[in-house]
C-alpha cells in the first residue's frame, strides 16, 4: 500500500510541474455599447484556407456549433436571444417574402448579395464572426531542469530478535534533460459587429499552446480549441444575460 501511495505521489508531482501551458488573450470591448438591445445574432463562421484540408474545417465548425447550440443558444432562449446562420435567413426570405436567394444568385450574384445585406440590416442586431487562426501540432525546445520526486529507501537492521526491514520516505532531486517536446496550438478570433453602425463592439483573439512532455500528457489541438470556444461563449452569455436583466 505504501509503495502504491509513493507511486501515485510521483505521478501527481510529474503532472503538476511538467506541463507547459502558454496563453495570450487580446481583447477590446465597447464599454458604452448597449447589449440589452441584442436579440438576433447572425453567426458567421469562417475557416482560413491554411486550415482547410477537407477534415479540419469540418471538425472546427462542428465543435463550435455543437457548443453554441447545446449551451448558450438554449440558455438565452428565456431572454428571447436567438442565433441564426445564413441558411436560416435564406429560408425565412423564401418562406415570408417568396424570395429564392439561391436561384437569384445563380443568375445575378450582385442582386442576390444586395437583397441578403438588406435583409440582414432589417432583421439582425449583431453579426458574430468566428475565425479559427491556428490549429496544429508542433514542437518546442525546453531547457533541462531539476524536479523533486518522492523517494523511499529500505534498509536492514539487526535486532536481538533477528533482522528487520526499515523503510524511510523522503524526496530526491531528479534531472530532466532538455530537448524538443510536442506542443499543440489553437488560436481563434471573435468579433461582434453592430449591423446598423457596421462597427466592432467586442473583439477577442485567444491564442493558446500546451506542451506534452510526458506520457501522461495527451492534450490535442481539439482540446485547446474547445476550451477557447467555451471561454468566449460563457463570457458572451454572461454579458448578454446581465444586460437583459438591467433592461427589465
Amino acid at each position: 500500500m505504501k509503495k502504491l501511495t509513493t507511486f501515485i505521489l510521483a505521478i501527481v508531482v510529474l503532472l503538476s510541474i511538467s506541463s507547459t501551458v502558454l496563453a495570450e488573450k487580446k481583447e477590446w470591448i465597447d464599454k458604452n455599447y448597449d447589449f440589452s438591445k441584442t436579440k438576433k445574432i447572425l453567426v458567421v463562421f469562417r475557416t482560413p484556407d491554411s486550415l482547410q484540408d477537407g477534415i479540419t474545417e469540418k471538425e472546427l465548425q462542428e465543435l463550435f456549433f455543437e457548443k453554441l447550440k447545446n449551451g448558450i443558444a438554449e440558455d438565452l432562449l428565456p431572454q428571447k436571444v436567438k442565433f441564426y446562420e445564413f441558411h436560416d435567413l435564406f429560408n425565412q426570405m423564401k418562406l415570408y417574402n417568396g424570395i429564392d436567394v439561391y436561384s437569384i444568385y445563380n443568375d445575378d450574384p450582385q442582386t442576390a448579395m444586395q437583397m441578403i445585406n438588406a435583409y440582414v440590416e432589417e432583421n439582425i442586431d449583431i453579426q458574430f464572426h468566428v475565425s479559427p487562426l491556428a490549429y496544429d501540432t508542433g514542437s518546442q525546445y525546453r531547457e533541462g531542469y531539476f524536479q523533486t520526486l518522492p523517494s523511499q529507501q529500505t534498509s536492514f537492521v539487526n535486532t536481538p530478535y533477528g533482522t528487520s526491514t526499515v523503510t524511510t520516505y523522503g524526496t530526491k532531486q531528479n534531472y530532466v534533460p532538455g530537448g524538443n517536446i510536442p506542443v499543440v496550438y489553437a488560436c481563434v478570433r471573435f468579433d461582434l459587429l453592430d449591423v446598423k453602425t457596421k462597427q466592432s463592439v467586442w473583439s477577442r483573439i485567444d491564442d493558446r499552446a500546451r506542451g506534452n512532455p510526458t506520457v501522461f500528457d495527451n492534450t490535442k489541438p481539439k482540446d485547446l480549441y474547445g476550451r477557447i470556444i467555451s471561454s468566449y461563449l460563457n463570457d458572451l452569455q454572461d454579458k448578454l444575460e446581465k444586460s437583459q436583466q438591467k433592461n427589465k
